[in-house]
């Protein structure tokens, strides 16, 4: 029977499709933009591959666009077909593909940790499963399915850079910042285009306050990653984070124009990558003039999409500063009939992200009060709807500012104490509009 380059059984029908999807595979891992393209190269050289169908089901959907769904129906229909008679691995990957793109979180991600524990080397599945659990805030898992894995390689085995950037990036979610920076340095010695590991390096630099640093590291390292995806605009909105803090301004309105809006995609993450930055000016009192327009106009027609909690309070943000109300209001309704079709952690995971959106509301209104009353009792719930530590950190600022202005004192000291114990930056206009010293 053919094997992976892992040595992984797989049902194909000729080394054409197999040899296509392996650099699929590896697209998908290297965030390149000819990963789908190549799954239907090898999909043409065999329309029943099932791996195939399922990879492309997989990545349709984690794109968090409505209008894939139908495609990704179709690849799980294919999937679930060509899986009759395949192996172990193949039947219980089709069954996963259906379950992520019928949104069966929960049972989902029990079928993808039970697959990487009975084949740890099945790569793909790694990189899918850190991804869920991503999306689920589940920082012990993203670290843990990797380390469950890792018995089953060693560094002659290909892809095993990738694995690295992976852990590296489980490390850092999990608050363990000197694991997660020497893996990851190590995955780029292997394979500079491992964009995830230059990611995840980037974020334990940002958590600890090391803003030049930051600065440096994704520069040096952007020939490894410049031919990426849209994965590339994110990679440049974490060097806009460092710039930001270094109040380099015309340097953020550099990377905005030219890099992370430079081409005007219509993606949720690359939505996200905007305005989240946005609004960190906006917090700041600095002019954006009309950038918020486009991000608007596409926001609007995302607001009744309410299939990912993180991606919809960055709409939130666009739709407020170009004063859609009326998309705004449909947004949250969207939401909130989210939660009551999901399960409870899932749903709990929305609720948060519904809090969170009615205090960007709030705050965006000048009702700072009421921001504080939606947005303080959820705090420690955001993680459940996704997104890292650095992209969430923009709701814990519009907190910080909402209880200053709102008279909160006490509660504004303390987090502003809190926030530069863990390494974040508080503007000094900030503090001072708090009564605190300025150092």
């Amino acid at each position: 029977m053919p094997a992976d380059v892992r040595g992984l059984p797989i049902t194909v029908a000729n080394e054409k499709a197999l040899s296509t999807y392996e650099r699929a595979v590896s697209g998908y891992l290297a965030q390149k933009p000819d990963a789908m393209d190549l799954l239907d190269e090898a999909l043409a050289a065999d329309p029943e591959f099932v791996m195939a169908h399922c990879l492309k089901a997989y990545m349709l959907k984690m794109a968090y666009d409505p209008a894939f769904l139908p495609a990704a129906r179709d690849s799980v229909k294919a999937a679930t077909k060509a899986a009759v008679g395949a192996t172990d691995r193949e039947r219980r990957h089709a069954a996963a593909a259906n379950l992520i793109v019928e949104q069966q979180t929960a049972e989902a991600l029990q079928a993808l940790d039970g697959i990487a524990i009975d084949y740890p080397t099945d790569l793909m599945n790694l990189k899918l499963t850190q991804f869920c659990h991503f999306w689920r805030g589940d920082a012990a898992n993203m670290r843990d399915v990797v380390g469950r894995a890792l018995h089953a390689w060693d560094q002659d085995m290909p892809g095993y850079g990738f694995v690295l950037g992976l852990l590296s990036f489980g490390f850092e979610e999990g608050g363990d910042y000197v694991a997660a920076e020497r893996v990851g340095r190590e995955a780029i010695e292997l394979n500079p285009e491992d964009s995830w590991a230059v990611h995840a390096v980037a974020h334990t630099i940002e958590m600890e306050g090391r803003h030049v640093d930051g600065i440096d590291w994704l520069k040096r390292t952007e020939p490894g990653w410049l031919e990426n995806n849209n994965f590339r605009f994110h990679l440049w909105w974490h060097r806009s984070l460092y710039h930001l803090e270094q109040d380099e301004i015309d340097e953020v309105f550099d990377l905005y124009d030219t890099r992370i809006r430079g081409d005007k995609t219509d993606f949720a993450t690359d939505i996200a990558n905007g305005s989240a930055l946005l609004w960190r000016l906006y917090l700041r009192d600095i002019n954006v003039g009309d950038r918020w327009g486009e991000l608007g106009e596409r926001a609007e027609a995302h607001a009744r999409d309410a299939a990912n909690s993180f991606f919809n309070t960055n709409y939130m943000m666009a739709l407020l500063a170009t004063d859609r109300s009326e998309a705004a209001e449909i947004l949250l309704t969207a939401m909130r009939e989210e939660s009551v079709r999901n399960d409870p952690i899932s749903a709990r995971a929305v609720d948060a992200g519904v809090a969170v959106s009615e205090g960007l509301r709030a705050y965006y209104h000048g009702d700072y009060a009421g921001a504080v009353d939606f947005m303080l009792p959820v705090r420690y719930d955001q993680y459940l709807f996704g997104g890292s530590h650095a992209q969430r950190d923009v709701f814990d600022q519009t907190l910080v500012l909402a209880a200053i202005r709102s008279g909160r004192d006490a509660l504004a000291r303390a987090l502003v104490t809190e926030r530069e114990t863990r390494h974040r930056q508080v503007p000094a206009a900030w503090k001072a509009e708090a009564g605190m010293a300025v150092n």
